[in-house]
């Protein structure tokens, strides 16, 4: 089980404590919580990725000009700056070479984690057109049931543990009636905390059937 920061943090290793697969249930938190299969776990996760290097993007773009206060113009504008680098690497006309020194100069040297962008969306994108096109339908049905359990989750006190899991329970059923070789492949529960900015993630088990709690 993974604990993904979105803060800056390292990542943290959850341990399991308890003996359900439902583990980011046991708690009072508030989160969105989303269970997806092993195609749009991918493609989420690698948006993720992109999401966090376009984020520390921002962050930087005021950052080596720290000597004095940039006005809200003038940060928008370096961030422009990065993002029309982005967009003349990806039609080819600077090559990667260029983008990197470009990049070095407009934000600092430590933006080394943006030099790998291009490689990141390419895959991004490569995954999105052959998996969501070819499972679009699966992919439908798997948003929709995500619409619905995450207005059901809202509704549930989050100190009632109990209502939670069995929420998360059913929500993981209808998951596997509705996924292609349901008893063979793994589905993947994501939580998003609100109140930390952090990702959690685990994988659970196709052989894994969720009951309601007694």
């Amino acid at each position: 089980h993974v604990l993904s920061s979105t803060n800056g943090q390292s990542n943290i290793d959850v341990k399991d404590t308890t003996a359900s697969p439902l583990l980011f249930s046991f708690h009072n938190r508030p989160s969105h919580v989303l269970i997806a299969n092993t195609t749009l776990y991918t493609i989420l996760r690698l948006y993720f990725f992109l999401f966090d290097r376009l984020r520390t993007a921002k962050k930087l773009s005021w950052k080596p000009h720290s000597i004095r206060k940039l006005s809200d113009a003038e940060k928008f504008e370096i961030n422009q700056q990065f993002y029309n680098l982005v967009w003349n690497m990806l039609d080819d006309e600077i090559n990667e070479q260029k983008f990197e020194n470009k990049l070095f100069l407009l934000l600092g040297t430590q933006a080394y984690e943006l030099t790998t962008l291009k490689m990141l969306i390419s895959t991004l994108t490569k995954e999105f057109i052959t998996h969501i096109s070819a499972d679009f339908s699966h992919i439908v049905q798997f948003v929709n049931l995500w619409k619905y359990y995450t207005m059901q989750w809202k509704l549930i006190d989050p100190n009632d543990w109990k209502a939670r899991l069995d929420l998360m329970h059913r929500y993981h059923n209808d998951m596997r009636a509705r996924c292609p070789d349901h008893h063979k492949l793994p589905l993947v529960q994501i939580e998003y905390f609100l109140d930390t900015d952090e990702l959690a993630m685990q994988v659970i088990c196709a052989n894994h059937i969720a009951t309601d709690v007694a």
